[in-house]
């Protein structure tokens, strides 16, 4: 009898056990699976100087100076040739399997899986485009779904003013009827910026801190409308560490673009 109850005291935690190995292989089998997907597309992405394209756009967010310079160097060389991989990167999204298999992860602690959001594939694909400039126009349809999708990503307005040329035109106008005021803020300023004989963003070799600026502008302008509409509100201040610069008079009761 005390052989039995020990037994069966042992049974659940073997169950558990099971079922963990169970999870672990079902998602290793399924990265296995996405991993060889991968090893057969970036298998032909460009390189230069005997590293891949998806390398060098990696380190586009080293802290050292000369490791993004030379990853700068490195995709303008690479040229028309990085758009595909720009493209790719730009439309990454959070599948449902991707989703999923984050959370079979969390129930598991036998493997333990490391997921990149896929913000971060899109961030290196902005910057890319930002350093090819024109050479990018194979991106706008892209970076147009980005800017216009259910899932719209206002970044995409100004990446699209980094590209420049009459092409992006359509769909930064198309972003002004977003129901995303947010988006629809940021196509309206690219707008501006792109009919604008002079740039009102400072020449920067830097395109966080030229993104920061031009965030600035939007939010700029939002306030300017809001307090159009809100005359008789008094003017707050808003604090100069969200926009680096004097802090900017703001109406009470404004909220930022959503």
């Amino acid at each position: 009898m005390i052989l039995q109850s020990c037994l069966s005291l042992r049974i659940p935690h073997t169950a558990l056990l099971n079922k963990n190995w169970a999870k672990g292989i079902l998602i290793a089998s399924l990265l296995l699976g996405v991993g060889i997907y991968f090893l057969f597309f970036f298998s032909r992405e460009p390189s230069y100087h005997g590293r891949k394209l998806s390398a060098w756009m990696e380190d586009l967010q080293a802290e050292q100076p000369e490791t993004k310079s030379a990853a700068k160097a490195a995709i303008r060389n690479i040229g028309t040739k990085a758009v595909p991989l720009i493209i790719n990167y730009a439309q990454a999204q959070d599948s449902p399997l991707k989703n999923r298999l984050k959370q079979l992860a969390e129930k598991q602690t036998l493997i333990q899986f490391h997921f990149t959001p896929s913000y971060h594939p899109r961030l290196l694909a902005y910057e890319a485009c930002d350093i090819l400039g024109p050479a990018a126009q194979g991106a706008i349809p892209a970076l147009s779904n980005s800017l216009n999708a259910a899932k719209s990503d206002p970044t995409a307005a100004y990446v699209l003013t980094c590209i420049g040329g009459p092409k992006v035109i359509p769909p930064l106008r198309a972003a002004l009827n977003n129901p995303n005021r947010g988006v629809a803020q940021c196509a309206k300023i690219a707008l501006k910026i792109l009919e604008s004989k002079t740039n009102p963003i400072p020449n920067s070799e830097d395109y966080q801190q030229r993104n920061c600026e031009f965030n600035r502008l939007v939010l700029t302008s939002a306030f300017e409308q809001y307090r159009a509409t809100h005359t008789n509100q008094p003017a707050s201040r808003w604090p100069s560490a969200l926009t680096n610069r004097p802090p900017v008079a703001v109406p009470e009761g404004f909220q930022i673009p959503r």
